[in-house]
């Protein structure tokens, strides 16, 4: 005799959080999500929840957490279907919170022995969310402030000046692209 025993689907974070903007600087961010393991397991689940921030202008979130090598920006396991971050939790592991988030779960069993089988590894699709207190616009990106964008420049080896926005530390990485054209798109 041979059955298969069809593998559960990841956890889905609500919909009402996904795109979400949280502006209130000593807030709380409440993630749930729902999750049903195949029938007849009767172990106990845990779900790992990883944040990590990103610039929308440069990526997007399931990008940002493919690529992100880690450490994660905020990391947390919990028994529960659902997560309250404190906003000052963003701060504390980075100095300059506001902008886009990227979070994803990951169900799994409390005990490594007995293993849930779970679609994709037991992650769910990436969401997004902002956190933009005090009416905050920054995104945590790498600006260039000098020259303007249209700038003729009339001279060769122009120094580039660029700012990140907000300003702030601590920042993990460091990626700006730029070109160069010349008149009648001659190099």
């Amino acid at each position: 005799i041979s059955f298969t025993t069809p593998e559960a689907q990841p956890p889905v974070i609500s919909e009402t959080f996904c795109g979400s903007t949280f502006t209130q600087p000593n807030g709380q961010i409440f993630i749930s999500w729902t999750f049903a393991p195949v029938l007849g397991f009767t172990g106990s689940i845990e779900y790992e929840v990883d944040i990590v921030q990103y610039d929308s202008l440069m990526t997007n979130a399931n990008e940002a957490i493919l690529d992100n090598a880690g450490p994660w920006l905020y990391t947390q396991t919990t028994a529960e279907p659902f997560l309250t971050l404190q906003a000052e939790e963003l701060v504390q592991n980075n100095a300059t919170a506001a902008g886009s988030y990227a979070v994803r779960v990951q169900a799994r069993s409390a005990d490594p022995n007995d293993p849930i089988p779970v679609d994709n590894d037991g992650f769910s699709v990436v969401c997004e969310f902002a956190y933009l207190p005090n009416g905050s616009e920054g995104s945590g990106a790498l600006r260039p402030i000098y020259p303007h964008n249209g700038d003729w420049i009339p001279f060769n080896f122009i120094p580039i000046i660029a700012k990140f926005e907000p300003e702030g530390t601590p920042y993990t990485r460091f990626d700006f692209h730029t070109w160069m054209e010349g008149a009648s798109g001659t190099p």
